[in-house]
C-alpha cells in the first residue's frame, strides 16, 4: 500500500494489497490472543474505510474519489503506526516491514 502507481489496474492492485494487509492483520489478531485489540480494531476499521474508498474510485474515478482514497490511506497509516507503537512497547524488537 505504500507504493501505489496511478495507472490502469491500480484499483485492482490496491484491492489486492488491502486483502494482503487484512490477511496479515488477521494472523496477528489470532497470534496475539486479544492483545492489542484496540489498535487492531482501529486498523481493521481503517482498512474497511480504504476498501470502500477504493471501490468508489473504481466505480467513479475523479478528483473527489482519489482524495477519498488518499485520506483513507492516511487513516490506515495512522492506525498501523499506533499498532506498531503498541507492539514495540511489549516486544521492543518489533519493527515495520517496508513491504507492508
Amino acid at each position: 500500500l505504500r507504493q501505489v502507481k496511478v495507472q490502469a489496474g491500480a484499483v485492482s492492485q490496491i484491492t489486492a494489497d488491502i486483502n494482503n494487509v487484512r490477511a496479515a492483520l488477521t494472523k496477528l489478531v489470532n497470534d496475539a490472543h486479544g492483545q492489542f485489540q484496540t489498535q487492531t480494531s482501529a486498523l481493521s476499521a481503517a482498512l474497511d474505510t480504504l476498501k470502500t474508498a477504493v471501490s468508489s474510485l473504481g466505480a467513479s474515478p475523479g478528483v473527489s474519489t482519489v482524495s477519498g482514497v488518499v485520506s483513507a490511506l492516511g487513516q490506515v497509516n495512522t492506525a498501523a503506526q499506533k499498532l506498531l507503537a503498541a507492539v514495540n512497547t511489549d516486544c521492543p524488537s518489533a519493527s515495520s516491514s517496508p513491504s507492508a
